[in-house]
């Protein structure tokens, strides 16, 4: 049967990592606006850091599917990450800093395809033996966690940014990526029976020349530009219309709360409706929510917009790795996932240079 200790210890992983990145993830611009950069500065530091994720994020799934394992690397990867961002606030100049975020970045990027690549093996092994007494978990679900983790450690670094500076941010990062370690050696995960299927019999190249997987990646590089942007600049929307740091926080656990509630019913709706149609659904939901960014007046008409990306988020992303999921061979599931994350990563890169460029208009 599957291993109960292997699902809690994936759900602990889940839930601090992504606490972990929620911490920079939503106030490195606050942090870099402390340290007195320019929005050029700023475009720089985050499309460095995304291009560093477009070429690592490929090569650290590809490694876990030649034999070094995703547990592994994991164990490799989440202490390094958080050893360099102890002494990211302790730089000085723009040079040093970038030097130590962009390091960062090379380790972080393996991180959370990895741990999707996890979740996928914990959830069709659960299917297949589940845990006595337990009903199988589905990706959903375990994907749920992470939004918890996100939900809180926004919330609560948004009022720790508020009253003791924005360098707090990299002490958050560093606990949690080092306090979801033990749970990486909890895990017991045995491989699937396909992914010892040698890679030459079924290789990778050949599905991503598939137009439908071409058109879907095309999609999620479009979506991620526009919300990688949204969420790297979140900051400096909420300063023009009189709104404060610990209220950024509370947007992204708005979002978060939202997005959590949709993860239970999102396999209901893609069994019912498809995974293209509620896919499309998800599209249009962001688009909503740009549009009343742009309109955006106070606070609470960005409640109303984040709400929106709460649920846009949840079905554009879960049918997204679904669909791939299904279209790609156990033992490429590491490298496929890699390869969207460098995807997601072009559209960071395309969203940090584009993003900084408008600011200045």
């Amino acid at each position: 049967p599957m291993d109960r200790r292997t699902i809690a210890g994936l759900q602990v992983l889940l839930t601090l990592s992504t606490a972990g990145f929620a911490c920079t993830g939503s106030f490195l611009a606050v942090f870099y606006r402390e340290r007195g950069f320019s929005t050029t500065h700023m475009g720089l530091l985050f499309s460095g850091a995304a291009l560093i994720g477009l070429v690592a994020q490929p090569f650290w799934g590809f490694l876990a599917d030649k034999g070094w394992g995703k547990k592994r690397l994991l164990v490799l990867l989440l202490p390094v990450a958080a050893l360099l961002a102890v002494f990211v606030p302790m730089q000085d100049g723009f040079g040093m800093t970038a030097l130590f975020i962009w390091g960062i970045s090379l380790f972080q990027s393996g991180i959370q395809p990895l741990s999707e690549a996890l979740t996928l093996d914990v959830a069709q092994a659960s299917l297949e033996t589940p845990a006595t007494g337990r009903k199988p978990v589905s990706y959903a679900f375990l994907r749920s966690f992470a939004t918890a983790g996100f939900a809180v450690a926004n919330l609560l670094i948004g009022i720790l940014v508020e009253r003791s500076g924005a360098s707090v941010i990299f002490a958050g990062y560093a606990l949690l990526l080092v306090l979801s370690l033990p749970a990486v050696l909890l895990m017991r995960v045995r491989e699937h029976a396909g992914m010892r299927t040698h890679a030459a019999d079924n290789p990778l190249l050949p599905i991503l020349g598939r137009p439908a997987v071409l058109l879907l990646l095309g999609g999620v590089f479009l979506v991620t530009m526009a919300y990688i942007g949204g969420a790297n600049y979140m900051n400096e929307l909420v300063t023009a219309i009189g709104g404060l740091p610990s209220q950024l926080g509370l947007l992204w656990f708005v979002t978060c709360v939202v997005e959590y509630a949709v993860f239970f019913p999102v396999n209901r709706l893609i069994a019912r409706f498809g995974i293209l149609r509620v896919h499309r659904v998800g599209i249009a939901l962001y688009a909503v929510k740009f549009i009343l960014c742009a309109l955006a007046w106070n606070m609470g008409s960005l409640y109303v917009a984040q709400a929106l990306e709460g649920m846009a988020f949840t079905l554009f992303m879960v049918t997204a790795i679904e669909r791939l999921n299904r279209i790609t061979p156990p033992q490429h599931r590491a490298s496929m996932l890699g390869i969207y994350g460098a995807v997601c990563g072009f559209g960071s890169l395309a969203a940090g240079l584009f993003g900084g460029l408008l600011l200045r208009v």
